[in-house]
């Protein structure tokens, strides 16, 4: 069943069973052992130890999405900062928040966005799921109409480069946002029947007066992505059909030596 869940919870969608893109990402960058202690067996912590990146980000998705909670939840310092470190880090973030807001309201245009969606459903016969942080969707119904789905991304790679592209779309292909694109397309196409809207808010970190960029990504690259992601998710339900899927085989072969090597000893012999 395809679904769209609101008011869930981070640790409630981390909890799931489902695979989200990292799952896919890391299927193609880990043992297949190692994925499966990772995605399937390893129990679920909330106090797993976060890096500085990761840690900024959640924090300005908290002061965007969840205004609220922002105090309570970030009052006591991440273990990855000192105490100095957080304090302006706080600072850049509260900086950051009103810009993100602001864009959010433009890409609204008067209609109401939801916050920390969950999408959920199967493809690929592999359960699968999903958190934008922005759903914006026009329809006033349970019948959703097209969305318009963004996410917010907190870096410092906002700068255009000489070529106009800038060091976050430069290094898009080869990150886990490929897969978070390509399942999100997939599966927001699937519960609406209808074309989404994608788009990474891009903000500003490490300044006071940040800068805000909105990408929007076109649908070639929409639908390049999700035959990405729909072909990790038949790679991985392969493994898991399959009862050696998870073992990481041996393998036997001779010796082979670059074309340079052969070369230089057909000369010696």
């Amino acid at each position: 069943m395809m679904e769209i869940i609101l008011g869930e919870s981070f640790d409630d969608y981390k909890k799931s069973s489902h695979h989200g893109s990292s799952a896919l990402y890391d299927f193609g960058t880990m043992s297949r052992g190692d994925w499966r202690r990772k995605h399937v067996t390893a129990p679920y912590s909330s106090d797993v130890s976060k890096s500085k990146p990761i840690t900024l980000g959640s924090a300005l998705d908290t002061l965007v999405t969840e205004p609220a909670a922002f105090d309570d939840k970030w009052a006591k310092k991440p273990a990855a900062f000192s105490a100095d470190a957080w304090v302006e880090a706080l600072e850049e973030i509260k900086a950051a928040g009103p810009i993100a807001r602001e864009a959010i309201a433009i890409l609204a245009d008067g209609s109401t966005p939801l916050y920390q969606v969950t999408l959920r459903g199967e493809l690929e016969g592999v359960k699968v799921q999903d958190r934008p942080d922005v759903w914006i969707d026009t329809a006033a119904s349970a019948d959703h109409g097209p969305a318009d789905i963004t996410d917010i991304k907190y870096t410092s790679k906002i700068e255009s480069e000489d070529d106009g592209v800038t060091a976050w779309e430069r290094g898009f292909t080869g990150a886990r946002e490929w897969f978070q694109t390509g399942l999100r397309f997939a599966l927001a196409k699937a519960i609406t029947g209808q074309t989404p809207t994608i788009r990474n808010l891009l903000v500003e970190q490490g300044t006071t007066s940040p800068r805000a960029l909105v990408v929007e990504i076109p649908l070639m690259i929409l639908e390049a992505a999700e035959r990405d992601a729909l072909a990790r998710l038949r790679e991985i339900k392969a493994a898991v059909d399959d009862p050696h899927g998870f073992k990481d085989p041996v393998r036997f072969r001779e010796l082979r030596l670059p074309a340079w090597v052969m070369s230089k000893l057909a000369l010696l012999c």
